[in-house]
């Protein structure tokens, strides 16, 4: 936008946001704040209508600086948003010290995440007294099973922050089992472990992949076996 015609272009399009790159070189010019703050007012822009995106071009060495300086553009208005996260020196450190209000991950970050994280919250031997068989009996009597269940999840976050919000509780993950295989009676059990799946992807965000296997050890076969089960995989 050229200088005095941020006005007319606003004019037509009320919305109008205009973006401009940073890099952290960039930023440790003495004389930057003042420049880009009386380049935004000669091409006549409001200062909320602009978004400072800064790129990871270069190790940030002095955060405080890039803190103090990202601080006072927003005190004036001006929105900042970290530039493709996760494509150079970013790390989740930086991330909590730079107070952003967006961030843009590359999206081979947000692939290794969502395809097939490698990270897993497992839950192992679950025993649950349920009501769950194609013979009435078991509706009525009751029997015990076990699940299994691995939840992936990325827990890169959680293992720096060390905060539980990072993650999923595990003891949440139990109470939400238990409280859908106790629930409504199914005849199968492969209708139970898909409900138990169902119901951990609209609780936890974070979960990305569910294996869960679903045992019945107590199955009325007249024959000789551990257990007899299913097992699902499922992702979002």
């Amino acid at each position: 936008i050229r200088p005095k015609k941020g006005k007319a272009h606003r004019k037509y399009k009320p919305e109008l946001k205009v973006n401009i790159n940073l890099s952290y070189m960039q930023i440790k010019s003495q004389t930057l704040f003042e420049n880009l703050i009386g380049g935004i007012k000669e091409r006549e822009l409001p200062l909320d209508s602009v978004n400072i995106e800064i790129t990871e071009s270069c190790k940030i060495e002095d955060v405080d600086y890039v803190v103090w300086f990202i601080e006072k553009l927003r005190s004036k208005g001006v929105e900042i948003s970290l530039d493709d996260f996760g494509t150079g020196y970013s790390s989740v450190r930086i991330l909590q010290q730079l107070p952003a209000d967006w961030i843009k991950l590359d999206h081979k970050f947000v692939s290794k995440i969502s395809e097939n994280p490698a990270d897993k919250i497992i839950v192992k031997n679950l025993k649950l007294f349920c009501y769950h068989g194609v013979n009435p009996e078991e509706k009525e009597d009751g029997q015990n099973f076990v699940f299994d269940i691995e939840a992936g999840v990325d827990l890169s976050l959680p293992c720096v922050t060390d905060n539980v919000d990072d993650t999923v509780s595990y003891a949440k993950i139990i109470k939400t089992v238990r409280r859908v295989a106790q629930g409504e009676k199914n005849d199968l059990l492969e209708r139970v472990a898909q409900r138990v799946a169902d119901e951990l992807f609209a609780e936890f965000d974070k979960i990305m992949t569910l294996n869960i296997t679903l045992k019945k050890p107590e199955a009325p076969i007249k024959a000789d076996f551990d257990y007899v089960a299913v097992t699902i995989e499922r992702s979002r």
